[in-house]
């Protein structure tokens, strides 16, 4: 079903200063500012289970998406804890979903 889906990947988000794309060209585009965002970011890597990150937080990671989510009408930023699997596996009916995490 993957083949239905755009995927776009950058390896860091100070990539985007050489795309074409800025933030007032994005609030200018009827379709996406009309998309819904569910955006994920920082999310806990409580690989072993004992509650806590086992890799470094992503501050950036939620500056990122703070910087670009407001160019949405509708959208669902998700950060820490609370950005889960489960939320992706449900992000069907969003136009846009961003991660903001651990590659």
């Amino acid at each position: 079903a993957l083949e239905r889906w755009e995927l776009s990947y950058l390896p860091s988000a100070s990539v985007l200063k050489f795309l074409r794309w800025n933030r007032d060209a994005l609030r200018r585009s009827p379709r996406d500012a009309s998309s819904t965002l569910l955006a994920l970011a920082d999310p806990l890597t409580d690989y072993d289970g004992d509650g806590k990150g086992d890799k470094v937080a992503l501050a950036g990671a939620r500056a990122e998406v703070a910087g670009f989510s407001g160019a949405f009408a509708e959208r669902r930023v998700v950060v820490g804890k609370q950005a889960t699997e489960a939320l992706l596996r449900g992000a069907r009916g969003n136009d846009i979903v961003h991660l903001a995490c651990h590659g």
